[in-house]
């Protein structure tokens, strides 16, 4: 009896922390941003794809190796809403399912977790209210978000298969290899944050415990891997979308100091109340209160380390991938390039989630009395320190856009081409009156940016202007763009952005230099 009412309890709850978090994420965060090209190019794919382009032939994308999840999350929103609520719900429903799968994680059948009660709730505030520093990137672009709640879904998946009591059915191991390999594919999160951690752990579960569900968890998981990689190569050699390939790799030990100080630079930044845009030098309270709150996520993610390095038979399923997940985050973060150097609050979001469940689920461990109380007291002002209080009905606009967007109109421009920031957003600032594609000086030449599409390169685009922004012009110097297009018979300075209007068409052009194949 009291089985299935915690059950229950566990079962509505997520329901709730789910619908909170994202009704929070999108009425105080989500609409504090404008659109940017990144949340359009999602659109624009999952348009492509509901128009009949299933496999996205002739677009070139994707993230670490995988397809962005964003996409396949657009799609559905995209069937049923605007294009304005599709953007926007993307970040929240992601958010809240995040906070939702981390509420349910909290559930274990070796009584280790949090016991029903208002705790679970207090304890959840870190997770459900999401650091300052990820506001822009999970709350709107959506793509880690994404990314995150798959990997706390299939950490609760993995710890119910193993910790359960009843022995699972084969169908629900092949379920969960479908699950891994859905994951694999829509983002490269998931296969280094969850799948090698899942191998690593049934590995050691399986040498160490001689456990048989240890075996088939592992075996589940590099089903998963291995099926989505065949998807993925599949797709792109039969004309599908055009993946980016991986090409971060393991930095030289001069640059490793730099590496660790910039991580344990953004790790501390991530627990200020600085937003994403914030670069001046923190006050001193606030290295105080940062440091505090960073060391004491860490400190608790450490002790669950220690335990199941002392009793890896006593540990959950659950600790055990969040452990080791966290730590190829962190891994990843200083040991590899991919940040350059910078502190990319984005590739370390992963770690502060999947360590702040690690810290909910061993506060109940500690011994009751003011240990325990402390350690919850920590967690509640956590959470308190990211609270957002500032209500926002409808999102803003991009004002300099709209402009730039009005310009080009009362130029008779249609198709442009343009530097990163500027292109897609143009799409949805200029009511759809205006396609942008994005172009960037790389290799010696001008070429497609990343997110594009081939056809955007041809001579049937038939892309007369050119739009260069000042700040961030992607190596388009005015020599380099005289070079390949030739002088423009028009030219603006106008909100911080060069407009060139040419009498020639510029796709013909990029499509003789060979530019349109990917």
């Amino acid at each position: 009896m009291r089985e299935a009412s915690d059950n229950r309890f566990f079962r509505i709850g997520a329901a709730a922390v789910f619908s909170l978090t994202a009704l929070y994420v999108f009425f105080m965060i989500a609409t504090r941003f404008t659109v940017n090209s990144d949340n359009m190019y999602f659109i624009l794919a999952a348009e492509d794809m509901l128009d009949g382009n299933w496999t996205l032939a002739g677009w070139r994308g994707g993230f670490f190796s995988a397809l962005t999840g964003d996409i396949l999350w657009a799609l559905p929103l995209r069937l049923v809403l605007g294009r304005k609520a599709a953007l926007y719900l993307i970040g929240p429903i992601s958010c809240g399912l995040v906070a939702a799968f981390a509420f349910l994680t909290l559930r274990s059948e070796r009584q280790t977790a949090i016991k029903p009660g208002w705790v679970c709730f207090a304890a959840l505030l870190p997770v459900a209210l999401i650091p300052r520093a990820l506001w822009h990137s999970m709350a709107t672009v959506g793509m880690h978000a994404v990314a995150i709640a798959q990997i706390f879904a299939l950490v609760w998946l993995a710890s119910r298969l193993t910790d359960r009591p009843s022995e699972p059915s084969a169908l629900s191991w092949v379920g969960f290899a479908v699950c891994v390999a859905l994951g694999c594919v829509a983002d490269g999160f998931v296969l280094y944050f969850f799948a090698a951690p899942c191998l690593v752990v049934a590995a050691a579960d399986a040498v160490s415990l001689r456990r048989r569900r240890a075996l088939k968890l592992g075996a589940a998981a590099l089903g998963g891997v291995f099926l989505s990689k065949a998807f993925l190569i599949w797709l792109e050699r039969s004309g599908g979308l055009t993946l980016t390939a991986t090409k971060n790799g393991v930095i030289g030990v001069a640059d490793l100091g730099r590496y660790l100080m910039n991580g344990a630079d953004t790790w501390l930044r991530l627990f200020t109340r600085r937003p994403w845009l914030a670069v001046p030098e923190l006050t001193p309270v606030e290295w105080i209160g940062a440091g505090a709150m960073a060391l004491f996520t860490a400190g608790m993610a450490a002790r669950c380390g220690v335990r199941l390095i002392r009793d890896w038979r006593g540990g959950a399923m659950a600790d055990k991938l969040l452990f080791f997940g966290g730590g190829a985050v962190v891994a990843s973060f200083t040991l590899t390039d991919v940040t350059q150097g910078e502190a990319a609050f984005r590739y370390l979001a992963p770690a502060y989630f999947l360590w702040m469940e690690l810290a909910v689920r061993a506060t109940p461990r500690l011994s009751p009395g003011w240990r325990r109380n402390a350690a919850l007291t920590a967690l509640v002002l956590i959470g308190w320190s990211n609270l957002s209080a500032e209500f926002r009905a409808s999102p803003p606009s991009d004002n300099r856009l709209v402009e730039l967007a009005d310009a080009l109109k009362d130029r008779g421009a249609a198709r442009i081409y343009g530097t990163y920031w500027e292109s897609a957003a143009l799409n949805y600032y200029s009511g759809n009156r205006i396609q942008a594609a994005p172009i960037v000086y790389e290799n010696g030449t001008i070429g497609p940016a990343v997110a594009s599409r081939a056809d955007w390169y041809r001579a049937g685009f038939n892309a007369r202007c050119l739009l260069v922004d000042e700040t961030q012009r992607d190596g388009l110097t005015n020599a380099r763009i005289e070079a390949f297009f030739g002088p423009a018979d028009e030219f603006l300075l106008y909100n911080q952005a060069e407009i060139r209007c040419y009498d020639v068409n510029l796709s013909e052009i990029m499509e003789r230099n060979g530019i349109d194949e990917f």
